[in-house]
């Protein structure tokens, strides 16, 4: 009986121990029984999405145009300046914001048309403009 308490205590130490593990894996939001984990585990790793502040992916969330040109530069494993000293074509991107180096380096390879005076940083994207930022930064031959 003192044999059988010893190896659940020790079991049940040891789902301590091994529980945060996984669900500490990818994203807080993000079930271990999901089929994707996986993918959603590789794109965490290779810094491609970072979860926010509370850890979590939030897979229902719309994602902005900022936040899409900065999944495909870094799917493309684009280097990404921490900062910008240098002018902006845009009217709406503020030389402050988080994206603009980001926006300016998407400018300076092609990948943002500066054909408009504004980039629209927080409008949601569509698939098509998402895909051609994808396919671009990604070196996609057509």
């Amino acid at each position: 009986m003192i044999n059988k308490m010893k190896f659940s205590l020790k079991f049940f130490g040891l789902l301590i121990v091994v529980i945060p593990i996984f669900s500490a894996a990818a994203f807080g939001d993000i079930s271990a029984e999901d089929p994707d984990l996986p993918v959603f585990q590789h794109l965490k790793d290779v810094k491609v999405m970072t979860p926010f502040p509370d850890g979590n992916f939030y897979p229902e969330k719309l994602v902005t145009r900022a936040e899409a040109l900065t999944i495909a530069l870094r799917a493309g494993g684009i280097v990404i300046p921490k900062s910008f000293d240098g002018q902006i074509a845009f009217e709406d991107v503020d030389p402050n914001a988080w994206f603009t180096p980001i926006v300016a380096r998407g400018m300076e390879l092609g990948f943002v048309s500066t054909k408009s005076q504004k980039f629209y940083p927080n409008r949601a994207i569509t698939k098509a403009e998402f895909l051609a930022f994808l396919f671009r930064a990604t070196l996609v031959d057509f």
